[in-house]
């Protein structure tokens, strides 16, 4: 489930409004320097004789605007549109996810079992605190966006408790949780929120980059072995070719091994020489949320 556009208040819609006619003047300002152009002012000078800069007709101070990184320019995508255009902030960790996450699709979760243990990577949106009926205790609704889909979850009071601190709309986060099957409805209880950037290198285990046997294959190894230099951490490294359509691994010590990031697996990923990664996480621990009498009465 996605979310639609937020309804803003005055205040605020005064604000974007600001931020839109910033973000026109900076792009409009970006698009004349790399066409050679400029404005009449900016080829006069600033020092004009005789039209002091308040008589100017239409003058408008230019700011210096400081370069946007990719995440603030989604960051504002997102907000001022409710959808990203350059790109996806998940991107960057295209093929990590696919490791740690239990489900791709939607679809597959109607093959979990009622409390079955799943795991999760995206973007937390849409974040609503509720109260519970009975006993007016916060519980929280959100939506988790991986690269391909939203999920709609929600937090009952317990874990909220501990957790609910953790939750923050734009937060990169990994989601541990129960799928729940009850009157042939699905639904996804999160109980366990970690920040997904410093998560990684704890759970991916091992990377095998597959290279083609070329002469851009130096290069990559070149800025593997620099990588490892730079970010030493508990990740295993092995290096494999693709020759004629076989996957043929080649002896790599156990000491190659990095601290996995969103940024350093990024630039590994799209260096031409690698024909695919193979990616080992860490196997999902099962999730056990019964009280202690229920603990006993099992185990009886």
């Amino acid at each position: 489930k996605t979310g639609g556009f937020d309804s803003l208040g005055e205040d605020r819609a005064s604000l974007l409004d600001g931020l839109d006619a910033e973000l026109a003047e900076a792009e409009s300002a970006r698009k004349d320097r790399e066409a050679g152009q400029a404005s009449l002012f900016d080829m006069l000078g600033g020092d004009e004789v005789g039209v002091a800069d308040e008589d100017k007709p239409g003058n408008k101070q230019r700011r210096n605007v400081t370069a946007m990184t990719m995440t603030e320019k989604l960051r504002y995508e997102k907000e001022l549109l409710g959808f990203y255009i350059s790109g996806h902030p998940m991107d960057a960790y295209a093929g990590i996810d696919t490791a740690i996450d239990s489900f791709t699709h939607p679809d597959q979760v109607v093959h979990f079992d009622d409390r079955s243990t799943f795991r999760l990577c995206g973007i937390v949106s849409n974040l609503a605190i509720k109260y519970t009926r009975k006993d007016s205790k916060q519980m929280a609704v959100f939506n988790l966006a991986t690269r391909g889909h939203s999920y709609e979850m929600i937090m009952f009071p317990d874990p909220y408790a501990k957790e609910g601190h953790r939750l923050e709309d734009g937060k990169l986060a990994l989601i541990q949780g129960l799928v729940g099957r009850r009157n042939g409805e699905m639904s996804l209880a999160a109980h366990n929120v970690f920040d997904l950037e410093s998560s990684i290198p704890k759970i991916i285990q091992r990377i095998n980059f597959i290279l083609h046997p070329n002469s851009k294959a130096a290069d990559f190894i070149e800025l593997l072995r620099e990588t490892i230099d730079g970010q030493y951490g508990e990740t295993r490294v092995n290096l494999s070719f693709l020759v004629d359509e076989q996957v043929l691994e080649a002896q790599t010590a156990q000491s190659l091994s990095f601290t996995i990031s969103g940024t350093n697996f990024k630039q590994l990923r799209r260096h031409p020489a690698l024909a695919g990664v193979r990616i080992e996480a860490m196997a999902l621990k099962p999730i056990d949320d019964r009280r202690p009498w229920e603990k006993r009465q099992r185990a009886g």
